[in-house]
């Protein structure tokens, strides 16, 4: 069993690297520039891989 305190330090991370993952994409559509477009989307998706991670490895057992 985890601790409240663990589980609540990863319920933050979670929460960060969605609004990261909010701020990159939010980036990508309003931009018209195709680079900025294009690196703000990759690091959505970096984010996403992030939150993935957080979940399913942070979440186990819990």
């Amino acid at each position: 069993m985890v601790n409240q305190s663990a589980i609540e330090v990863l319920k933050k991370a979670l929460l960060l690297e969605q609004q990261g993952k909010a701020v990159y994409e939010h980036v990508a559509n309003s931009t018209n520039s195709t680079e900025v477009k294009a690196i703000s989307q990759m690091m959505a998706d970096e984010e996403n891989k992030h939150i993935d991670i957080n979940f399913n490895v942070g979440f186990v057992g819990c």
